[in-house]
């Protein structure tokens, strides 16, 4: 067991956690390194600077989240940004969202900041505001233990720990935010049923996380 091999120090309780994600994820390095496997940077490594992905595993890092968080994030950021990374790309759809977790006024005066100041920043610069946009919403009480945590905190932090067969909106809901919500991301109805569920939500943004995985899409670090 990891116990015996000093990977987890923990009480057995038998329930999937930090502790048991930490040691395998230590023990897979251990296999890496006595095998002389390839390694290979984060997920999506190619599209940006060494110094951008370095950024984002510290920043994880020292937040103590889990390993994975750093594929995580870079993931959701490969997703919102529209694969670009650009500090001020805005929304496909035209709405007034920007840059690498696509902020809006509301969460720029949240964060104490502006639209246009956030817009304007460099790719560095904007990756700390992203931090600083979980840490706010950390305070708030919000985890961040699976991809989906991540995500949905920035899609809408309403629905962060709720069930994927939710809906969250539905088309000609007499709600008009539900409305118009749904014709904002209709893309995410993937059978058509004129609902989106979270979990159609989190299975469109598995999908581009997992092909950024992908080593033709990661660097080759030895």
């Amino acid at each position: 067991t990891m116990a015996h091999l000093g990977l987890y120090t923990g009480a057995i309780d038998g329930i999937w956690g930090k502790g048991t994600a930490s040691g395998i994820y230590t023990a897979f390095g251990v296999y890496v390194s006595k095998n002389r496997t390839p390694s290979y940077g984060l997920c999506w490594s190619k599209l940006v600077p060494e110094e951008f992905t370095r950024k984002v595993t510290v920043g994880c890092t020292q937040r103590g989240w889990l390993p994975e968080a750093a594929n995580w994030l870079m993931g959701c950021m490969y997703f919102e940004s529209g694969g670009t990374y650009r500090p001020d790309k805005q929304n496909n759809g035209g709405s007034n969202y920007f840059g690498l977790i696509q902020f809006g006024d509301m969460a720029a005066e949240d964060l104490g900041t502006t639209l246009a100041k956030l817009k304007a920043m460099t790719q560095l610069e904007q990756l700390d505001w992203v931090f600083k946009y979980f840490d706010m919403w950390a305070k708030r009480g919000k985890k961040y233990t699976q991809l989906e945590d991540f995500y949905l905190t920035i899609f809408y932090p309403k629905a962060v720990g709720k069930k994927a067969d939710e809906v969250l909106f539905r088309k000609g809901s007499s709600d008009s935010y539900e409305a118009k919500a749904f014709v904002q991301n209709n893309g995410f109805d993937g059978n058509k049923d004129n609902v989106i569920t979270i979990g159609e939500i989190c299975t469109t943004v598995y999908n581009a996380y997992y092909k950024g995985m992908d080593p033709s899409n990661r660097v080759r670090s030895v």
